[in-house]
């Protein structure tokens, strides 16, 4: 009898220990594969036109600086067909859109100078600075739309 008890307490106690052992590191599991997300594909500081324009040049696009738009949005709490494949996109490039459901950001628009056509136009999305997503596009009546880096 007195094994029994004893055994059953020592069980108890083992299996508190595995569920207190589980209720730290699936925490720590998350938070570890969230910092190797953020290091693979850490934020793009766009805070000012200096740095718009270099992150640009630096995805192979020359852009005229002096010349571009901004706009405030606030993205869609719910995103339609159009927004949710727009955001198809920005996932390829390591964006997501939908992180920033209801949120203003702002929209610089670019023209692209060195693709041979006037049409061509550089977005970048930006959200307290950090680019959130962007693409190519061109505005002719066969347009396209492609991701920053092509």
């Amino acid at each position: 009898m007195f094994k029994t008890v004893h055994l059953r307490k020592l069980i108890n106690v083992v299996l508190m220990l595995i569920i207190v052992a589980t209720a730290i590191l699936i925490p720590l599991s998350f938070m570890h594969k969230k910092r190797i997300a953020e290091k693979q594909n850490p934020p793009v500081q766009v805070a000012d036109s200096f740095s718009r324009v270099s992150y640009l040049n630096l995805c192979g696009l020359k852009v005229d600086e002096e010349n571009y738009s901004k706009q405030n949005v606030v993205i869609p709490r719910v995103f339609n067909e159009t927004y949710s494949q727009y955001n198809i996109l920005q996932n390829r490039q390591g964006f997501d859109l939908s992180k920033y459901k209801g949120k203003e950001a702002a929209v610089y628009t670019y023209d692209v100078l060195n693709y041979g056509k006037s049409n061509i136009k550089a977005v970048l999305i930006v959200k307290d600075g950090q680019l959130i997503g962007g693409d190519v596009h061109s505005t002719s009546e066969r347009g396209y739309i492609v991701g920053l880096k092509g």
